[in-house]
């Protein structure tokens, strides 16, 4: 999901749900070879007739190449090493529900544009 259609769905929630709980969280991780990939997180929560609700997004650089080093060792361990672009990025969202007897989120699976809990 586009940046600015992120934007537009998240007013939408806000005139239909109120004020919206907002938050976003930054991670940096490591590939095999000890190249940075930095992660970004952008979630909110609302209250919906149907409960507490989180709608996430996860933003990270594209891969757009895989790369194997083999070890010829016995023992040896190969590496992968994963080469980001610095232009574009992907994009993932997810929507979960409060699940009050787990005292967790569980995420809601959708089937053909349908709702499933």
């Amino acid at each position: 999901m586009q940046d600015d259609k992120w934007g537009d769905l998240i007013d939408d929630l806000e005139t239909k749900f109120g004020e919206l709980n907002r938050k976003i969280q930054t991670s940096i991780s490591e590939d095999d070879t000890g190249h940075e990939v930095k992660t970004t997180e952008e979630w909110v929560e609302f209250e919906t007739p149907m409960g507490r609700m989180k709608l996430s997004r996860i933003t990270r650089p594209m891969i757009i190449d895989k790369k194997f080093h083999y070890t010829h060792s016995a023992g040896g361990r190969g590496k992968v090493e994963y080469v980001m672009s610095d232009t574009e990025k992907t994009h993932k969202t997810k929507l979960y529900k409060w699940d009050d007897l787990k005292d967790d989120w569980q995420e809601v699976q959708t089937t053909n544009g349908e709702l499933r809990f």
